[in-house]
């Protein structure tokens, strides 16, 4: 099973004077988690690595409006237009906070985008391949379901929709 958590953190917030623009430094790395599940006993075993390098850029806001702060990420950050979803709202909100609009402000926004792959690894495969062992038949994904918050999710769906 795969899927993308996205962390935000606003650090360095600073009121300026009016005359100063309004600056937002957006921070984005990226980082690939795999998390390996034994169903049998629930362990679970993580290994984190770095995607691919980290990149910022500067934006600087005539407007707190979502759009425009959206259009602004979208022309920077061609690759993570679903961040700039995220992110739009969260920075306009920040923007009004520090005073938009009656002073100037900086702020630096670090984006942190996990991407996690979860993978069960047993030795018994037939209890992954059929949800249950030959000589147990009772056995099977539900019990792990109870055992474990995580296993019941990690099987493919063509197994989901057999059980």
């Amino acid at each position: 099973m795969k899927y993308c958590k996205v962390e935000l953190r606003f650090i360095n917030q600073r009121k300026l004077s009016p005359s100063q623009p309004n600056s937002v430094l957006v921070f984005i790395e990226t980082k690939s988690e795999e998390i390996f599940v034994n169903p049998t006993t629930g362990h679970q075993t993580s290994r984190s690595t770095p995607a691919s390098p980290s990149f910022f850029d500067t934006i600087n806001l005539c407007s707190s409006s979502h759009h425009h702060i959206r259009s602004l990420l979208r022309s920077r950050f061609v690759s993570y237009h679903f961040l700039c979803d995220i992110l739009a709202p969260e920075i306009a909100t920040e923007a009004i906070n520090l005073g938009f609009g009656r002073n100037g402000f900086t702020f630096t926004v670090v984006v942190t985008v996990t991407n996690r792959t979860v993978s069960v690894t047993s030795n018994d495969t037939d209890i992954i391949e059929n949800g249950s062992t030959r000589e147990d038949k009772s056995r099977g994904i539900k019990e792990f379901e109870h055992g474990n918050r995580v296993v019941f999710h990690l099987f493919p769906r063509s197994l989901q929709s057999e059980t």
